[in-house]
């Protein structure tokens, strides 16, 4: 988090002195690479928090280990995602003071990180501990040089369930910036003017926050093969609208610009039909890869 402070009052020191643009750069640079740094830090810990919050929970409710795992990171992305429908409606509003803008979004930060310092040590639960993820956490950590984690990372790199995961995480990627950058810029402002992104991705942004608590909630009860078929096929859906529908700016395009916006965050860069082509293919990669991790490489505790 307090990356995001540093990055976030970077950006307040740029809307202040909008024209000392060598001041930008030593700045903006900067925060950028602490931001990547913290945030890599930050998203390990989330990830290890849930899981074992995860597990002790189901150990408390009797219940297998990884049953309730969908419903807490489901739950954790519902609020990690209410940031689109604050962010764009702040943005919305506050579109003429970019400085005001960015002293908001500097406050929230730190907001945030103080509730995240108060966040509790998790407790060993009582009874048996013996599931493998517990025991996982709880293995003593080595020293070890930069030579032995180099080459411990490169072992995780040749991983077959790695590799055949590559093609999700190279969809991940070109999804979050189709969606940030090029939905944005050439169907919202080119149908509806650069007035109505805020709003857009607001809405973008509530159905993120509802079906990531659903969806989590869903993959527990149908297994997370399915849940992720739902996602992919509403990803192809949304780009093939985006490469075969006329965009014209006019007040009638709403209802195809919400609709995409609906299906592209249900899932969740040249030219832009070249990039289509490139994003739809690795939606068929993707679904394809996912398919032979579920079916050949993913096995926790017995559940697929």
């Amino acid at each position: 988090m307090r990356g995001s402070i540093l990055f976030a009052f970077a950006n307040l020191i740029v809307a202040l002195y909008p024209t000392k643009t060598s001041l930008h750069w030593w700045v903006m640079i900067p925060a950028a690479l602490l931001l990547g740094v913290f945030a890599s830090v930050l998203w390990i810990a989330q990830a290890s928090y849930l899981t074992r919050l995860s597990v002790i929970y189901a150990q408390y409710m009797n219940v297998p280990a990884v049953s309730s795992m969908g419903t807490f990171n489901g739950s954790f992305y519902a609020f990690y995602k209410m940031s689109r429908i604050t962010g764009n409606l702040l943005s919305s509003f506050v579109l003429g003071s970019t400085a005001s803008l960015f002293a908001v979004y500097t406050g929230i930060s730190v907001a945030g990180s103080v509730l995240m310092a108060t966040l509790p040590d998790l407790v060993h639960p009582v009874g048996d501990e013996s599931t493998a993820l517990l025991k996982a956490a709880e293995l003593p950590i080595e020293s070890s040089s930069a030579a032995t984690t180099l080459r411990a990372l490169w072992d995780i790199a040749k991983d077959r369930r790695m590799v055949v995961l590559i093609p999700v995480w190279l969809l991940s990627g070109l999804q979050l910036g189709f969606v940030s950058g090029e939905f944005t810029v050439h169907f919202i402002r080119q149908s509806l003017g650069s007035a109505s992104i805020g709003y857009v991705m607001a809405t973008f942004g509530v159905v993120n926050v509802v079906c990531s608590f659903w969806f989590g909630k869903l993959a527990d009860k149908i297994g997370l093969f399915f849940a992720q078929m739902v996602g992919f096929g509403s990803l192809f859906v949304a780009y093939a609208l985006c490469m075969w529908s006329d965009v014209v700016k006019c007040d009638g395009q709403w209802t195809l610009v919400l609709g995409i916006a609906v299906l592209l965050s249900v899932a969740h860069v040249c030219s832009l039909e070249g990039r289509l082509w490139v994003l739809m293919l690795n939606v068929v990669l993707a679904t394809a890869s996912f398919a032979v991790y579920s079916i050949r490489h993913r096995q926790i505790a017995g559940v697929r």
